[in-house]
């Protein structure tokens, strides 16, 4: 009897370790393989020469045209450095809505661009006699200004970055003679 019941534990357990082992399963899913990092390009929207490029911030509206990119002959006789060439930005800002916070009416002068030659170097501001002067401009009032810049190449284009809190909101590429 001793025997019988040995054999059948034995048994008993042995099944029981198959009946462990097999019947179920497991399936491992492979990840679905998601869209590869489609190439995301910051596209700057483009300023038109002439045409007014609509500005809209937390603190209100406001449109900026730039009128006219040139070169000019005129030079500051008292400047150390001479470049090769000088242009001389004319724009215009209106203040649809833009009133700051603080009270500060809408100003844009030499600090909200970037001004760049053919070459990509980053232009400075040229001091010359420029007869309009950037103001500050409540809303419903506008301002129309120039800016000179030295240009150390020969270059023959110009490229312009409009900025809003160091971001760049515009860009525009001018051809200059």
């Amino acid at each position: 009897m001793k025997k019988v019941l040995v054999v059948l534990l034995s048994a008993m357990i042995i099944s029981s370790a198959f009946v462990g082992c097999g019947g179920s399963r497991v399936t491992v899913k492979e990840p679905q393989k998601q869209e590869q990092n489609k190439e995301v390009k910051n596209t700057i929207p483009e300023i038109k020469l002439g045409e007014p490029f609509e500005v809209k911030t937390e603190n209100g509206d406001y449109t900026l045209t730039i009128n006219s990119i040139k070169t000019t002959d005129e030079r500051n006789q008292f400047e150390k450095e001479q470049p090769k060439q000088v242009i001389l930005i004319d724009y215009k800002y209106d203040n649809k809505s833009f009133q700051n916070n603080d009270g500060m009416k809408l100003y844009v002068d030499e600090q909200a661009f970037i001004v760049m030659d053919g070459e990509g170097n980053v232009l400075r501001t040229y001091p010359s006699n420029m007869d309009k002067m950037p103001q500050p401009v409540p809303v419903g009032g506008k301002c129309t200004a120039q800016i000179a810049y030295g240009v150390p190449t020969d270059s023959k284009t110009i490229k312009l970055q409009f900025e809003r809190q160091n971001k760049p909101i515009g860009e525009m590429v001018v051809d200059i003679t």
